[in-house]
């Protein structure tokens, strides 16, 4: 058996948001998508933007050790950029990406945490492990 792909999820942003929405969000995704493809030489086969949350499927390649890194670019870069966003553009909504966190108000773009499910192939039957 070998590694085909792995579908990471839940890619969510916190409290099921609905900042994908805004076509702002999902330029900002889509560019740190983009660069982070590059960077770790992954293969991009879909991706779906809901309202709430992403789904992608990709192909690690010979990094598959390096997903974990690949999302925490994406998702570090996403909120921080977004977080710029909201301060320049809409400051009125500023106070709702904030949680309590031990006290302290911390911006939250994302859900912390997720997991992945990895699918292998051989022939024509396929293999699905998740919780990894």
């Amino acid at each position: 058996m070998f590694p085909i792909t792995r579908v990471n999820l839940p890619f969510h942003a916190i409290e099921s948001s609905i900042f994908f929405s805004d076509p702002i969000a999902c330029f900002i995704f889509l560019n740190h998508l983009s660069e982070a493809i590059k960077k770790y030489c992954f293969k991009l086969w879909a991706y779906v933007i809901m309202p709430d949350h992403i789904h992608l499927l990709i192909w690690p390649g010979e990094r598959a050790d390096d997903v974990g890194k690949f999302l925490h670019r994406i998702k570090g870069k996403t909120g921080k950029n977004y977080r710029s966003h909201v301060i320049e553009s809409l400051p009125e909504l500023f106070d709702d990406f904030y949680i309590n966190e031990n006290g302290k108000k911390k911006f939250k773009f994302w859900q912390s945490g997720g997991a992945s499910i990895e699918i292998y192939g051989m022939e024509n039957r396929y293999i699905i492990q998740s919780g990894i």
